[in-house]
């Protein structure tokens, strides 16, 4: 039986590996092929944990029930967006969708297509609603399956490192696009803000594995400054920092060389918060908040000498850029205002856009450039309410998880979970103007991320946990 389990265990995490490695090759996932190719992967990472419980009689620990019952509720309401009701039922509960299927109604009959069937749903595309529901249940399967399967020191090194080298790869392309080529940095993505947003959810991670390899035994007093410096450059760590650090920047000079703005930004005002909270947490302990600082200079150093006036002037553009974009979100405010409560149904935005459209252009909108407008005008103000809770919930939960790692001394497992929360909140910030968070390799790696977070893995090796266990025995 050990035997079969560890055939589970480690299937799992190479499936793991290689959906991290593929997603975001193929433009970020976003053709069909791709997101069905992205689906079974991670329904099968669902099947082999369903096997795994099943074979193992272990128990399902839920870490936080707030989040996991806002999430239920989310997929509970998005389920009911596709179930057919009676066009009396729906009327009460979404009159603008009952007033559309009732319209829609009336002319098919008028041209030969009789509708027999009066149940209609509030979705106003059901397909599509499905499809996007499946979809949403793959990353949630990807990001419990890393949870579980990633549970020990050595495995969350193993993956930090797969994620670091295919980030230096995508940064790798991105800079020659910008430098050899004169194109906007766009790796193996079609939009730049795409690609940048992949960067804001890897860098974040990256840095918290840097700052997570010294030796913290010594401690600075506040006293014995030069003392400290010395005992901390006679260690070989700190140098393995630097060197992380330094391609860290590399990564980081391939975000700015993007030029996207709202990257730019959510980049800087995260590694502010990163900075404030390594304070907060590292007091005794100088020498992170420097190699952050440091890491931070040289990216803006290389910034300077590679792209800074095409960067400036990019800044520049946002005032005569930005009247078409909040035009968009006023449009689908106003759609909120006509589906309040339970939305338009997942996914529909590209379809019920065109009907409230104030802007004149020929190309079509596919979203919001607002994941959050957008979510209210799919889901209503009960998903809204929902999503963000858990959200909320998440949040709190990775702070209080950080918090006890760094009292616990466990440097490792704290400056991971901070990373990791930081990458969250990053995107989550650049997801004010733009629709990451849609692109189907992003949202693994979100996923990814939260999976890190839940997960149970502390700063031990696999060998002191075999230690503590014969001790207990």
């Amino acid at each position: 039986m050990n035997f079969i389990l560890n055939i589970i265990n480690y299937t799992g995490l190479i499936l793991i590996f290689i959906i991290l490695t593929i997603s975001p090759v193929p433009y970020g996932s976003v053709e069909e092929w791709a997101k069905l190719l992205l689906q079974l992967e991670c329904f099968l990472l669902l099947l082999l944990l369903s096997f795994y419980f099943f074979l193992s009689k272990e128990t399902v620990n839920i870490h936080n029930n707030k989040v996991f019952y806002c999430i239920v509720g989310f997929f509970v309401l998005l389920v009911f967006q596709i179930v057919p009701l009676p066009l009396s039922v729906l009327k009460i509960i979404s009159n603008s969708s009952y007033s559309i299927w009732s319209t829609n109604q009336e002319l098919f009959n008028r041209i030969g297509i009789l509708q027999d069937n009066n149940y209609f749903t509030i979705s106003l595309y059901p397909f599509a609603t499905l499809k996007e529901i499946l979809l949403l249940l793959a990353y949630f399967s990807f990001g419990i399956s890393v949870a579980f399967f990633c549970n020990n020191k050595n495995r969350i090194k193993f993956l930090i490192y797969l994620v670091f080298l295919i980030t230096f790869t995508e940064a790798c392309i991105g800079v020659y696009q910008s430098i050899y080529l004169g194109e906007l940095s766009t790796g193996t993505y079609i939009n730049r803000n795409h690609f940048s947003g992949f960067i804001e959810l890897t860098i974040f991670l990256l840095i918290g594995f840097s700052l997570g390899q010294r030796d913290y035994s010594y401690k600075f007093d506040g006293q014995d400054r030069k003392s400290y410096i010395k005992d901390l450059l006679s260690s070989d760590s700190v140098f393995k920092q630097i060197t992380l650090i330094l391609v860290i920047s590399f990564i980081g000079i391939a975000l700015f060389t993007s030029q996207s703005r709202m990257a730019i930004f959510s980049f800087l005002a995260t590694s502010i918060l990163m900075y404030i909270l390594i304070n907060r947490y590292s007091k005794n302990s100088p020498a992170e908040k420097i190699l952050v600082g440091f890491g931070i200079f040289m990216t803006l150093c290389f910034v300077f000498f590679i792209s800074f006036y095409p960067l400036l002037r990019r800044f520049v553009e946002t005032i005569g850029e930005a009247p078409s974009r909040t035009l968009i979100w006023k449009d689908s405010l106003r759609i909120f205002l006509e589906f309040p409560v339970f939305g338009t149904g997942i996914d529909t935005f590209r379809d019920i856009y065109p009907h409230y459209k104030s802007l004149e252009i020929a190309s079509r909108i596919n979203f919001a450039h607002n994941d959050y407008i957008q979510l209210l005008v799919e889901t209503g103000i009960i998903g809204f309410v929902f999503l963000m809770t858990a959200l909320f919930f998440l949040i709190k939960l990775s702070l209080q998880k950080i918090t006890f790692y760094f009292n616990q001394k466990d440097y490792f497992a704290a400056y991971i979970r901070l990373g990791a929360l930081c990458g969250i909140i990053s995107i989550l910030i650049h997801s004010l103007v733009d629709f990451n968070l849609h692109i189907p390799a992003n949202a693994i790696y979100f996923a990814l991320l939260i999976g890190i977070i839940f997960s149970g893995f502390d700063g031990r090796d696999d060998s002191e946990l075999n230690l503590v266990v014969r001790k207990e025995l």
